[in-house]
């Protein structure tokens, strides 16, 4: 248990000695590995290059506070833009990105995602309940003391001895505030929007799993149903960029944490993460991070001599 929560305190968040990339990554579309004794997953983002989180959802709620700098986000096709010291509130099951600014080196961005299946225990009516920083029933109080909290947080994490009990109150703490002051509304989802928030749910699922492999298009949307044209318009609103974009900027994410977390060849990291060749994997890498992979990979070992 320790060795979870010790993990959220290393430089580069998510990736130790052995290969725990996944730890971040892997709760895209599926359940984070949970630790049985906390409702939550914590994450403290520090990493550099700061990356783009492609859309993705989780089954509990979750929080994010960003210490020092400013955070772009699009939740379940809304913007919206959060800055140093303050919060985001997404819902269960919302489909969401998070664009980071990159001109901040040493980013401090912490997440809370809480466990669906234990949040329902005690709020049944979870997958049916939106949630908002600033939701009607909140007032600046309410908003400064979830700041505060987060605050608490940090606070038993950079300990050299952690306080869990400590830990576990400010966590139930939060979720009480959350649902007793952040409750938005129920959502009241049209047949038809509930229909395509589904389906953009499995297509993310979709790319997950077969991100390595040729995906076009016009092939993903025949295999959901759709035409090439409506799926283009869907995906955009959803996405803010194209598929294609999308699915290349999944591809990067997915490289650059191998290049941080092996020492596989960067030819191999290529073909293994859907590019074509080396040549087109090598112009998109140095278009998104303003670095080839080689000088990103060897930026870990600048960052880990900090």
């Amino acid at each position: 248990m320790k060795k979870d929560i010790d993990l959220v305190m290393k430089k580069n968040v998510g990736f130790d000695d052995n290969n725990s990339a996944q730890f971040i990554y892997s709760d895209l579309y599926q359940p984070l590995a949970w630790p049985d004794e906390y409702p939550c997953f914590i994450q403290i983002h520090s990493e550099w290059p700061v990356q783009d989180v492609p859309l993705h959802w989780h089954h509990g709620p979750e929080l994010i506070y960003s210490r020092n700098q400013e955070i772009r986000f699009i939740v379940d096709t809304e913007k919206t833009v959060i800055h140093p010291g303050e919060c985001i509130l997404i819902s269960s099951g919302a489909i969401h990105n998070v664009e980071p600014k990159k001109e901040i080196r040493n980013q401090d961005v912490m997440s809370l995602t809480f466990k669906g299946t234990y949040i329902e225990k005690i709020y049944p009516k979870l997958r049916q309940t939106k949630i908002s920083f600033v939701s009607p029933d909140s007032t600046d109080d309410d908003r400064q003391e979830l700041v505060e909290y987060c605050e608490k947080l940090y606070a038993i994490l950079e300990q050299d001895t952690k306080d869990y009990f400590a830990l576990n109150e400010v966590l139930f703490h939060i979720l009480g505030l959350i649902f007793n002051r952040f409750v938005s509304k129920e959502c009241n989802e049209t047949q038809s929007t509930k229909h395509n928030h589904d389906k953009m749910s499995l297509v993310l699922q979709y790319v997950e799993e077969h991100y390595q492999e040729e995906i076009t298009v016009s092939s993903i949307a025949m295999e959901f149903g759709y035409s090439r044209e409506y799926f283009s318009r869907l995906f955009k609103r959803y996405a803010d960029v194209s598929f294609k974009q999308y699915i290349n900027g999944f591809r990067l994410m997915k490289a650059s944490n191998e290049l941080y977390t092996t020492d596989k060849r960067i030819a191999d990291i290529a073909y293994d993460n859907g590019f074509a060749d080396e040549k087109s994997f090598y112009a998109s890498f140095k278009k998104k991070f303003n670095m080839t992979p080689l000088e990103y990979r060897k930026s870990k070992y600048e960052i880990s001599d900090q």
